[in-house]
C-alpha cells in the first residue's frame, strides 16, 4: 500500500512541476513575414482589405479540402469580417479592426479549437519602394493561454516557426493573384 502512496505522490510532484514549467514560459509570439511585390500599394491595400479574394490566396486554402467560407454583407474596410469552418482546422474569424488608406490594416483573429479559443492580432503594412514597387509586410502577434502553451511545449517548433512559411506561402500566392489581375488590364 506504501508504495501506490509513494507512486501517487511522485506522479502528483510530476504535474505540479509540469505546471509550473508550462506557467513560466513566454506566451507571448510574433510571426511576421515581408514581401517586395511588383505592384501599386492601392492594388495591394484594395486585394487584402477585400475578404472575398482571400479565398484565392490565402495559404490555408492548400491544407484543407473542407473549408467552408462565410460571408456577412460587409467585406472590406472597418468592421468587415468572414468566417471559415473545417474539420481539420477548426473555426475561425477575421475581422478588420482599423484600416490607414493605403498604408495598414489591422485586424483580429479568433481560433475556435478543442484546446478553446484563442484570439491574436493580425497586422499589414504597405511601403512603396523607389522602383514603384510595395514592400508589403504580413504579421500575427499574441498570447497562448496555459493550454496552448503546454500544447506547444511539446511540439518540436513553436507556434511562430510553423507559421512562418504559411505567411511566406501567402504573400507568393498574393503577388501571383495581383499580378494576375494586373494582365486583366493592360
Amino acid at each position: 500500500m506504501k508504495i501506490i502512496k509513494y507512486l501517487f505522490f511522485l506522479l502528483l510532484l510530476a504535474l505540479i512541476g509540469g505546471a509550473v514549467y508550462v506557467a513560466t514560459i513566454n506566451g507571448e509570439f510574433q510571426v511576421e513575414e515581408s514581401r517586395v511585390i511588383n505592384a501599386p500599394d492601392e492594388l495591394l491595400f484594395n486585394t487584402i482589405n477585400e475578404y472575398r479574394t482571400w479565398d484565392k490566396r490565402g495559404p490555408w486554402m492548400d491544407e484543407s479540402d473542407d473549408l467552408i467560407m462565410e460571408y456577412p454583407e460587409k467585406t472590406s474596410g472597418e468592421g468587415a469580417s468572414y468566417s471559415w469552418k473545417s474539420e481539420t482546422q477548426g473555426n475561425r474569424r477575421m475581422e478588420t479592426r482599423k484600416i490607414a488608406q493605403f498604408s495598414s490594416i489591422d485586424q483580429d483573429i479568433t481560433f475556435i479549437t478543442p484546446m478553446g479559443e484563442s484570439k491574436s492580432e493580425v497586422y499589414w503594412k504597405f511601403e512603396k519602394t523607389e522602383d514603384a514597387k510595395t514592400k508589403v509586410t504580413w504579421g500575427m502577434k499574441g498570447k497562448q493561454s496555459f493550454m496552448e502553451k503546454a500544447f506547444w511545449a511539446t511540439q518540436d517548433s513553436t507556434i511562430s516557426q510553423m507559421l512562418k512559411p504559411m505567411y511566406s506561402r501567402g504573400l507568393e500566392k498574393l503577388a501571383a493573384y495581383v499580378n494576375e489581375k494586373m494582365k486583366e488590364y493592360t
